[in-house]
């Protein structure tokens, strides 16, 4: 019997990840979440439909939470128990499935992954108020004091998947980076399939540029960019609903208007997925500018949807999307006035739907999940 527990985030990806194992025909598996605070009294914000099942834990008690319930397999969803991590016991396996921001991010004074995240106006609009700045130092210095206990606790992790396969390799660059790679994809059982293919493309002429309020979207110098090829009449969408601070966002939408006037729309509301995509299906372009691997499922969206997606050649999406394959253009060469009214054709963007459904089928994300239940099955057996 397969006893597994998720660590998890308080994150809307959780939902959908609790479905997908609750869907799963398997009776060889049970599954346990905890989620790990300092605050018994916790209120959950985007997993208020699964709390019941959810056991709330101090990091010191979930050595004893491990053999009470007999668990030989820890999935983390995104880093957590760096402290308790290098104490587990060897028989049960771990395995990290990294977000983004505990490889690019973190360790806070010297990243798993070091990249340069900012463009030249994002850099200087994005800087923070003295006391956040204070802040920022002081996890640097804490992850300096802790780095040992850091690396000791990467080396104990079995087995690792980030959100792109390429993120492994970046890892074990980490001499004391140690896991073996396994593929795993957050999804939704109501994720597209095979039967899918027929699905209306986008109609609109409008332009998204960034997923979120980061500022690791580089808004501001992509807003300048644009703003040079003279689109006359053409909206630019904005979504800035989460994961920014409010000083940002606030600068974000000053220079939106400054370069678009009327025609920049800033969406400071969270919307659901539907109230997105209606969106999204009103853009032929979409230009993200992280660096690191970020907002793959704006980019996933915007590529079943038909829409031009324009990457930084130097991101690491961009390098993962053009190996595999689909129609990408870069935003340094190919984000020009022609680059953005020749959209793509019918041609092209069934081409680009068929191998994303290649890659990133409802059909697929299940075969790489068994394929890490199965092999669970046996390393504990």
């Amino acid at each position: 019997m397969i006893r597994l527990v998720h660590v998890i985030k308080d994150n809307k990806f959780i939902n959908s990840t609790y479905e997908v194992f609750n869907s799963l025909s398997r009776t060889d598996l049970i599954c346990k979440y905890v989620f790990i605070t300092q605050d018994r009294q916790y209120t959950f914000k985007n997993l208020k439909e699964i709390v019941s099942s959810i056991d709330v834990l101090h990091e010191s008690e979930f050595l004893d939470y491990l053999n009470q319930n007999s668990i030989n397999a820890i999935m983390l969803h995104g880093l957590n128990l760096v402290d308790t991590l290098p104490y587990i016991n060897n028989s049960i396996k771990i395995f990290w499935f990294a977000w983004g921001y505990d490889i690019y991010s973190y360790p806070s004074h010297n990243p798993f992954i070091p990249l340069k995240l900012y463009k030249p106006l994002t850099k200087r609009y994005s800087r923070d108020t003295f006391l956040n700045q204070l802040r920022i130092l002081h996890g640097k210095f804490d992850t300096l004091c802790k780095y040992k206990k850091i690396k000791r606790a990467i080396s104990r992790i079995d087995y690792f998947s980030g959100i792109i396969p390429d993120e492994y390799m970046l890892m074990k660059k980490n001499h004391y980076f140690k896991a073996k790679e396994v593929v795993f994809n957050y999804f939704s059982i109501d994720d597209v399939s095979y039967d899918d293919i027929n699905q209306p493309y986008c109609g609109g002429n409008a332009i998204q540029v960034g997923n979120s309020a980061n500022p690791t979207n580089n808004h501001i110098d992509l807003y300048k960019s644009i703003s040079k090829l003279n689109l006359d009449n053409t909206k630019v969408y904005s979504f800035l609903s989460y994961s920014g601070p409010q000083f940002y966002i606030n600068n974000v939408e000053k220079y939106g208007e400054k370069f678009f006037g009327s025609n920049f729309v800033a969406i400071t509301d969270f919307l659901s997925y539907s109230e997105y995509t209606k969106i999204v299906q009103e853009c032929s372009v979409v230009v993200m500018g992280h660096i690191r691997q970020q907002a793959m499922g704006s980019i996933y969206t915007s590529i079943w949807l038909g829409c031009k997606v324009f990457l930084y050649e130097d991101s690491i999406a961009y390098k993962y999307l053009k190996r595999l394959g689909f129609l990408i253009f870069t935003i340094e060469k190919d984000l020009t006035k022609k680059g953005i009214e020749r959209t793509l054709s019918n041609a092209e963007k069934l081409y680009n739907r068929k191998k994303y459904l290649e890659y990133h089928s409802k059909e697929k994300h299940f075969e790489n999940l068994n394929k890490i239940i199965d092999l669970i099955d046996n390393v504990t057996s």
